[in-house]
């Protein structure tokens, strides 16, 4: 657990296979590191090809969106950022 109550740091790849056949895209913006928003993650179907930038991810594609801060990698997970995706501890792999 981090210094801040109720966030856990994960260490996500540019592509994460969830459970339950969905993927889970982070995107990193150029100033990964600082900030308080520079992480992008969005939910998809399990075959859905990764375009290049968030901005290419259609609405109609996606399951949710949500923007938190990473440092060098690892997301800060919070419990309500991983509630606004729909998603959950358990389908990342995470225990």
């Amino acid at each position: 657990m981090s210094a801040l109550a109720g966030v856990e740091k994960m260490r996500l790849r540019k592509e994460t296979a969830l459970t339950d056949g969905r993927k889970l895209l982070a995107y990193w913006a150029n100033n990964a590191g600082r900030g308080t928003d520079n992480c992008t993650l969005i939910v998809v179907d399990g075959n859905f090809s990764r375009p290049a930038r968030s901005a290419m991810v259609l609405g109609s594609d996606r399951y949710a969106t949500e923007r938190t801060s990473s440092w060098s990698g690892d997301v800060n997970m919070s419990k309500s950022v991983i509630a606004r995706l729909g998603i959950t501890k358990q389908q990342l792999g995470a225990k």
